[in-house]
């Protein structure tokens, strides 16, 4: 029986909703993944989390590491080798090498916790912002839309 390796690349951003606004934390918070098994595209997808306070990029972060994870579940996958990958050092924390302290994306860490806990292999590695490319675009695609549809609905 052959095993495949699940590639998963995640991203979050944090950025302003509107000129001179606050940026992180504060701004708007997105989120984008990509999921490739064999070097076929199983599922991508981003959204946006939230505006204001609370939202942070390490948030974002998170929330595309859990819609991962709940996504890999619903497909009945957790038992499949996961790798993680993304371009920030969030991921030493799900590793265990740091610690998560207070601050607003506990909640998000202790769900995306909880929610890897179900998986029999999986790990984490961090890469490059430029080797996280595709999954940096869904949430920058993912902003811009948000924006575009404030603008509209003024």
């Amino acid at each position: 029986m052959r095993v495949y390796l699940i590639i998963c690349f995640i991203d979050g951003l944090c950025e302003p909703a509107y000129e001179g606004g606050p940026q992180n934390p504060g701004g708007v918070a997105t989120y984008g993944y990509r999921i490739v098994r064999d070097a076929t595209l199983l599922a991508e997808d981003s959204g946006v989390i939230g505006e204001g306070p609370g939202m942070t990029n390490i948030v974002a972060e998170y929330q595309a590491l859990a819609q991962v994870l709940s996504y890999l579940g619903k497909m009945d996958m957790t038992n499949e080798v996961v790798e993680i990958r993304g371009d920030n050092k969030m991921l030493n924390q799900m590793k265990g090498r740091w610690k998560a302290h207070g601050g607003a994306y506990v909640t998000y860490y202790e769900k995306a916790k909880l929610l890897a806990s179900k998986f029999s292999r999986i790990s984490y590695t961090w890469i490059p912002r430029d080797s996280n490319a595709d999954a940096d675009a869904l949430t920058r695609r993912a902003y811009e839309e948000y924006l575009s549809r404030r603008v509209f609905a003024r």
